[in-house]
């Protein structure tokens, strides 16, 4: 018997470890709860390494990348776990290998996990992510990952991040978006950039990328009534009916 409960206790063991070091960074994620981070509101957890005082200014940040959000969408559907990481090491554990950005979103079909460091704490970057999560709540898992493009989920994004290239405090007009993109001599066709190796793929300029993308849906969005125009579009694929057709469907103006 003795045997027995040391066998079944090693097995265990061995268990536990492959989840601490293997297991997906989202399932760590899923059980942030569970470690020692700071639980700074309802889904929101602060690494115990981040200096206490910088806990209201992601409180702030965040609020303001909320309301942001509820402003573009009408209303908030996404409830994400976001975990503020206070070095790569953390970031790496919970986020991703790739420590150049300031945050990533982690996209399942157990919801949305935020990861954010030091420098991610911004409002722009937050509703950024918040985006992608909102993108997910609404479409659920399936109908995201199946059909819709990496450009436009990062075109849509920008819509709520105005940092580059424009660094204002309110979104890009189209007319800004247009001026900016004539700056370059390419003429990209962003919209063949469907998946995320095509879009983020070693030896492009990936910045631009996100300018067209942004460019694109600033221009769909102010020829289709804008926010009206994208919930529409959401209401049509959740009834199954294909991107590429929702999309461009009665479309004269925006096809390049």
């Amino acid at each position: 018997m003795y045997k027995y409960l040391v066998g079944i206790a090693f097995v265990i063991f061995l268990v536990l470890l492959y989840f601490h070091f293997a297991s997906p960074a989202w399932i760590k994620c899923y059980w942030i709860s569970q470690s020692n981070f700071i639980e700074a509101g309802k889904n929101v957890y602060v690494s115990p390494l981040i200096p206490k005082k910088l806990i209201p200014v992601i409180q702030k940040k965040l609020k303001e990348a909320t309301i942001r959000v509820k402003s573009f969408w009408g209303n908030k559907e996404a409830e994400p776990i976001i975990v503020f990481c206070a070095n790569q090491n953390e970031f790496t554990y919970y986020g991703s290998q790739k420590n150049d950005v300031p945050a990533l979103t982690h996209m399942t079909a157990m919801g949305a996990f935020i990861v954010v460091q030091l420098d991610g704490i911004s409002v722009d970057i937050l509703a950024h992510e918040l985006t992608h999560a909102e993108l997910l709540a609404r479409l659920g898992w399936f109908v995201k990952s199946n059909e819709i493009p990496t450009w436009f989920d990062e075109g849509l994004a920008l819509q709520l991040d105005f940092r580059y290239p424009f660094n204002t405090f309110e979104r890009p007009s189209l007319q800004d978006y247009e001026d900016e993109c004539r700056k370059y001599t390419v003429n990209l066709p962003i919209t063949e950039y469907k998946t995320a190796q095509k879009f983020y793929g070693q030896g492009v300029s990936t910045h631009i990328n996100y300018l067209f993308a942004g460019k694109e849906i600033r221009k769909w969005m102010h020829y289709h009534q804008e926010q009206k125009g994208l919930l529409w579009l959401i209401s049509q694929l959740k009834k199954g009916k294909k991107f590429e057709i929702v999309y461009y469907a009665n479309d004269k103006k925006t096809k390049n």
